[in-house]
């Protein structure tokens, strides 16, 4: 071989090396720019997909994961737009006081009901009608109310004193009625025979009050679970929330099974 050719042999392995590199850095700065927490007016629909349905381990429904970590911010330190209704067991119910919020969350549920259309047959093995997938959402919303489960390592913090000085709560005793920052986790969806529903998660919040403000926005501090576990029923976590009306509107039609089969 002559030196011409090994030269230009040797070139083309460092370009494609180089391109290999750079895609899987390109891949890195996503994920990571996908994984760090923003307030919800820049958060992007279009950067959450999920994977595709396993069953869980007693096979009674599936959990379908998020791709990559998501999780957006409510409110900020001087702006919250948020209040506690109701704050027991392993979740709690938010007053959205915000219009651009309460829709925000209500285009999250449309996206993925439009993302679970989409991928019905490839999930499931077969078509379906998109009113019925519609009607098979179960909505963590009613109004400007939302349903959300609170992550086992989940962090709270106060604004205390005239400073605001943040300071970390060991336990969330007392808060109902107070304005506060979420952060959410979305993790994907849980799906049984006859419905699907998002899983929200509470993976930090900021608890003050109607009248706290402060210079800077509030991110989340913590490192989310990496654990792909079986998502739980987001509306079995010990808060009083009436069953939405629509959880059995199409009970017999089992589009989704929830056996393997």
């Amino acid at each position: 071989m002559s030196i011409l050719r090994e030269t230009e042999r040797r070139e083309k392995t460092v370009a494609r090396g180089q391109s290999i590199q750079g895609e899987l850095s390109r891949a890195h700065k996503k994920e990571k720019k996908m994984a760090e927490t923003v307030v919800f007016q820049e958060f992007n629909l279009e950067d959450v997909h999920l994977k595709k349905p396993v069953v869980s381990e007693d096979g009674k429904y599936r959990s379908s994961h998020v791709k990559h970590k998501v999780h957006f911010q409510i409110g900020e330190m001087n702006d919250m737009k948020a209040v506690v209704v109701q704050e027991q067991g392993r979740g709690m119910v938010l007053r959205i006081k915000d219009d651009s919020a309460v829709q925000f969350l209500h285009g999250f549920e449309s996206y993925l009901t439009d993302y679970v259309y989409d991928h019905c047959e490839e999930w499931f093995g077969r078509k379906v009608e998109r009113a019925n997938v519609r009607r098979m959402l179960s909505s963590v919303l009613k109004r400007d109310d939302v349903i959300l489960q609170k992550s086992p390592n989940m962090t709270a913090y106060k604004l205390v004193g005239e400073s605001n000085e943040v300071v970390e709560l060991e336990s969330l005793d007392d808060v109902d009625n107070s304005w506060v920052v979420p952060i959410i986790e979305f993790r994907g969806l849980y799906i049984t025979s006859r419905i699907f529903a998002p899983s929200f998660f509470v993976s930090s919040i900021l608890v003050g009050s109607a009248h706290d403000s402060g210079e800077a926005s509030f991110f989340d501090p913590q490192s989310l679970l990496h654990r792909h576990e079986d998502l739980p029923n987001p509306f079995d976590i010990g808060v009083d929330w009436e069953e939405v009306s629509h959880h059995s509107a199409d009970g017999e039609t089992n589009i989704f099974s929830s056996s393997g089969e």
